[in-house]
């Protein structure tokens, strides 16, 4: 969906092979990390369907092994996730904090959340979130 959104804008968009997970427009399978193993993006950015001290998980294998090969494929690596994803775990580790140069979410995020991650390491970015 964003991919099709920014070449409506008139940007260049390259997708990675992979098969469309059902349900959503998420490309997976050996196909999808291998095209980003190839990658070499200055910036990746990057989600996570749960976050903690452990590390960043998400709810399947398949996600995971994406999520990972992006991690190693960004020369910087930030994750976007709002407050609501952090302090929960998921099925499948993909990667720890240490592996990020900055994390963007919002003001929700609780001090002693905003304490474990700066301990991580990366950059804490908080953006206010805007009425609705």
């Amino acid at each position: 969906a964003i991919a099709g959104l920014l070449a409506q804008a008139n940007y260049k968009v390259e997708m990675p092979g992979g098969t469309v997970r059902r349900g959503s427009s998420t490309l997976i399978g050996a196909a999808c990390v291998g095209a980003i193993t190839r990658l070499r993006p200055d910036i990746a950015f990057i989600g996570a369907h749960a976050i903690c001290p452990d590390g960043m998980s998400d709810s399947t294998t398949e996600l995971a092994e994406i999520k990972a090969a992006i991690l190693t494929a960004g020369r910087k690596t930030l994750l976007v996730a709002d407050a609501t994803k952090f302090d929960s775990r998921s099925y499948c580790l993909f990667g720890g904090l240490d592996r990020l140069n900055r994390v963007i979410t919002d003001a929700r995020l609780g001090p002693a959340t905003r304490r474990w991650i700066e301990r991580a390491g990366p950059v804490l970015d908080i953006q206010e979130v805007p009425p609705t």
